[in-house]
């Protein structure tokens, strides 16, 4: 097979792994049938593809032999963190929440390692001048999903959906299963509406009709990143805006005191807005209000917060098992701790982190190559974008083996050529 069809197939499925959810959800929602089944089969047919291409990419002539030093720390991790989840589960009796085994095992490896592996291994195929072209649409349909689901559930009521958290909920049995969460809502709000923004800022031969489309898709993405009402979202738009305005200087080379001026003036109208908006509502305040002001009010009186009880609980277990780790959830809640460096060191210890940061130097590093060098590498900055973003979110959402998003996004950066 061409390494051209190849790259086109891999960066497809790495992109339906990563965005897609939000549309194969709609289809179970919309049959009002649960989702597990769905969820599966889309995962055994994304696996078979990232096993197939891996095997197709190794037997050609222009397999890669790896000399990839930031490679090499990324497996001696998965290595590392692979043992502690086989040993935590099938020899300690470990469980993640109330899911058994196979959940865990099926996203660590399905989702999170074989993808990665693959995504490191044809990203040098990828044709960078179309990258933005299917990212863009695969997360607009699937923002639209969201968007249609939302209203949907609540029956068009946008006082309702503002002063609460938006939930996708289906009925099974008499009773509502959420199938998208509030915090993936509004992390795919978070997305597009950053892509657009970005795409704005770079693309210089924009059709009319295209630019307007982008404007359409910024508002999609903010809405649904408002009614998710998560301050991890939230708070990742806001300082990936900021990054925004580091790549205009180091790339474009354009007036910061300008680029800067209009990033604080979106974000002061944006919010300003949206509190403003809240206030019309019912006489009441949009949840992401609401939750921002109990995190600044537990920060001050020391109160209950699930985040904070999840670190602690971690940071104990950490000082019980420095060196190798503890186990791969935290004791509070059977859960990962919501942080990524909390975790690699609850899971791993000290020898795991440092593994984890020599990674994540080379990473770095890669980085600004690419940035020093985006004449050559178009839109690769974009992948920078979502990695920045997947590390973020990483600081107050998800845990090791559910992240694929920051994994596969660190391979294709490992692995441009």
């Amino acid at each position: 097979m061409k390494a051209n069809v190849l790259g086109s197939l891999g960066l497809y499925t790495l992109l339906f792994i990563i965005f897609g959810y939000p549309i194969q959800s709609f289809f179970p929602f919309v049959l009002g049938i649960d989702s597990n089944a769905i969820n599966v089969l889309f995962r055994f047919i994304t696996l078979v593809i990232c096993i197939g291409v891996i095997i197709l990419q190794s037997m050609s002539k222009n397999d890669i032999k790896i000399k990839n030093i930031g490679w090499f720390f990324f497996i001696a991790f998965w290595i590392i963190y692979s043992l502690r989840l086989v040993y935590d589960i099938q020899f300690v009796g470990v469980k993640y929440l109330e899911t058994d085994a196979f959940f865990v095992f099926s996203f660590a490896f399905g989702v999170s390692l074989i993808p990665s592996i693959m995504g490191f291994k044809v990203s040098t195929y990828f044709d960078l001048n179309k990258l933005p072209y299917p990212l863009l649409y695969i997360l607009f349909t699937s923002n639209i999903c969201l968007t249609y689901s939302i209203l949907s559930v609540n029956h068009w009521n946008f006082a309702e959906i503002f002063l609460s958290r938006a939930n996708v909920i289906i009925e099974i049995g008499g009773e509502g299963v959420s199938i998208v969460n509030p915090i993936t809502i509004g992390f795919f709000g978070q997305s597009l509406s950053i892509l657009s923004i970005h795409l704005l800022n770079f693309n210089k031969d924009l059709s009319k009709k295209f630019r307007i489309f982008l404007y359409v898709c910024l508002l999609v993405g903010f809405l649904n990143l408002l009614m998710g009402a998560s301050r991890g979202p939230i708070v990742t738009f806001i300082l990936l805006l900021f990054f925004e305005f580091y790549l205009i200087i180091l790339i474009r080379k354009r007036n910061s005191l300008f680029y800067l001026k209009i990033i604080l003036i979106t974000v002061l109208v944006l919010f300003s807005s949206a509190y403003f908006l809240s206030t019309q509502i019912n006489d009441g305040e949009f949840e992401i209000v609401n939750r921002f002001f109990l995190t600044y009010e537990n920060l001050q009186s020391g109160g209950d917060d699930e985040r904070f009880n999840e670190w602690s609980a971690a940071w104990k277990q950490i000082a019980r098992n420095p060196i190798l780790g503890d186990s791969f959830v935290n004791e509070y809640d059977n859960s990962y701790p919501h942080n990524l460096f909390i975790d690699v060191m609850m899971s791993t210890g000290l020898i795991g982190m440092i593994i984890f940061l020599t990674l994540l130097y080379f990473v770095l590093r890669k980085i600004r190559f690419l940035i020093r060098n985006a004449q050559v590498y178009p839109n690769s900055h974009i992948f920078i974008i979502f990695f920045v973003s997947a590390f973020l979110i990483s600081m107050t959402s998800g845990g090791i083996f559910t992240n694929s998003m920051l994994w596969i996004f660190t391979s294709i950066l490992l692995g441009l050529k």
